[in-house]
């Protein structure tokens, strides 16, 4: 669901807000599935110069593994450079993980279809070869694809794989490896009571296990669902405490996330200049990355901005350029949100001719959505069991709001003693 959705919603649930919201062999894989979860919760800085220095076959396949946390982040173009070396390298145990590489360079690019094919390989090599870390962490990012493709049931499928399989492994912080995908696939799909459960429970045992960059996803998801609820404090608050996650990260990608929570806090305060300074200082961040979601949805937050302050020649450049880079990457759900723009500001310019041909694609696009985005109601209750969300209360009062944000508070006075400590 789009940030600068928020705030449309907002203006109507109460005039005195502006708005809110323009509101992720057997010796060696053993030392893989330690390397890999050692590092999930914080992006770890990267050379290039020393993955390519390296002669060591074990050390060379961490330091690819390292490559792509980092670069899924950072730099995606380079995740096809170091891949592709990968992939044609001398040392057989690369090969897995140069797939990794290509297959999340594809689905955060232009072509889904071929990323989910490469990372469908390098999940049935590490199933053969029983590593759970690598597997889990895989079917993760599977399912991220379809998540973007807007099918919704494969996605949770594969979400919901990543959880079990993450379960197999000594580290605990594995075992909720797709929690906050499965959460966010529910909400998509519209049972957001259910699915901000799984998202919460993301975050306390992100908290938990000091995963703050992760716990940094969480607190923007769970802002940008407390401003649809009109909860602007609320919201705030975990835009407040994931930025301060952010900016620890080695993670532009995160970066980007902090500008755009602090444009919404501006935007709230009616300072919509300050508050554009900022989208478009984050939109620069996520070209510089070159994941075209991050891009799209960058574009669909100007527009929405340019909307709201009467521009619609500058909105309507922005939403069609959300539309035309959302359409040759396959983001349909995107596509149809700036199709759906751009219907708008042709109702607000009276450019009546319009319409009608943007409406036919708003329909085909909404019809082939119904057919994959409907989630199996089995695999939620198996969902809903194995995390043992059955056993917590769906309380949703006050005083859960009050005890969700002392946890904030408590991690964030932990954070700061451990760097004034450190």
């Amino acid at each position: 669901m789009p940030d600068l959705y928020v705030l449309r919603i907002l203006v109507s649930f109460n005039m005195t807000i502006l708005l809110c919201n323009m509101i992720q062999k057997q010796v060696i894989l053993l030392f893989l599935q330690f390397v890999l979860v050692s590092s999930l919760g914080r992006t770890q800085a990267f050379s290039y110069q020393d993955f390519q220095n390296e002669k060591d076959s074990v050390l060379l396949v961490k330091k690819g593994l390292e490559a792509w946390s980092y670069y899924i982040r950072n730099s995606v173009d380079s995740l096809k450079i170091v891949g592709s070396e990968m992939v044609d390298s001398k040392y057989v145990s690369l090969y897995p993980v140069g797939l990794i590489n290509l297959g999340s360079f594809y689905i955060r690019t232009y072509d889904i279809p071929k990323g989910i094919e490469l990372l469908e390989e390098a999940r049935e090599l590490f199933a053969k070869e029983r590593s759970a870390a690598l597997l889990s962490e895989t079917e993760n990012e599977i399912g991220n694809a379809y998540f973007l493709k807007g099918n919704y049931n494969l996605s949770s499928r594969y979400y919901f794989s990543s959880m079990v399989h993450g379960a197999n492994i000594a580290d605990v912080t594995a075992s909720y490896n797709g929690m906050i995908g499965f959460g966010k696939t529910i909400c998509a799909t519209g049972d957001t009571i259910r699915g901000v459960r799984f998202v919460r429970e993301y975050l306390e045992r992100c908290l938990k296990n000091d995963k703050f960059e992760s716990a940094s996803d969480a607190c923007g998801f769970l802002g940008m669902i407390e401003g649809l609820k009109g909860k602007v404090e609320l919201m705030s608050a975990y835009y407040r405490r994931g930025n301060v996650y952010a900016w620890r990260s080695n993670s532009k990608t995160h970066w980007a996330n902090a500008h755009t929570n602090k444009a919404i806090d501006f935007f709230t305060k009616q300072k919509v200049d300050s508050a554009e300074v900022l989208f478009q200082k984050a939109l620069s961040i996520r070209k510089e990355v070159g994941a075209t979601r991050p891009i799209v949805e960058g574009y669909y937050n100007l527009a929405i901005l340019n909307i709201e302050t009467g521009k619609f020649d500058e909105a309507h450049k922005y939403a069609l350029l959300g539309e035309e880079l959302s359409k040759d990457a396959g983001i349909i759900s995107w596509q149809l949100d700036c199709l759906l723009l751009l219907k708008e500001i042709a109702e607000n310019q009276r450019r009546f001719d319009d319409i009608e041909p943007i409406q036919v694609e708003i329909d085909l696009l909404q019809a082939e959505l119904e057919l994959t985005g409907n989630l199996d109601s089995e695999i939620l209750d198996l969902a809903v069991s194995f995390t043992s969300l059955d056993e917590i209360t769906n309380d949703h009062s006050r005083t859960t709001e009050i005890a969700l944000t002392f946890i904030l508070l408590g991690s964030f006075i932990m954070l700061l003693y451990k760097e004034r400590a450190s």
